[in-house]
């Protein structure tokens, strides 16, 4: 059985996917701002829970791998947490 954060983080490798196919910024930016809904710089753990919920993920995955994105553990992602983690699933 596949252990929640790892669906998790395939879900998101896909809809970084799905976004686009060629590496940019923008793009970079653009998957980020779908999470950061109120465009405060930051995802927040409601955040995250709604946008990985919308990709099949219940709130217990969204919390695992919200807990392996926040790196400071400040309980919010940055956009550098956000794109360190996007380059550790992209392989």
């Amino acid at each position: 059985m596949m252990a929640a954060a790892d669906r998790a983080a395939l879900s998101l490798k896909q809809l970084t996917g799905e976004v686009s196919l060629v590496k940019s910024q923008a793009a970079e930016d653009q998957v980020f701002m779908m999470f950061d809904k109120n465009n405060d710089g930051e995802i927040s753990m409601t955040e995250f829970q709604q946008v990985l919920g919308e990709l099949g993920a219940d709130k217990r995955e969204a919390h695992e791998l919200m807990q392996l994105v926040d790196t400071n553990r400040d309980g919010s992602v940055s956009a550098e947490e956000f794109a360190e983690f996007k380059k550790q699933v992209s392989c």
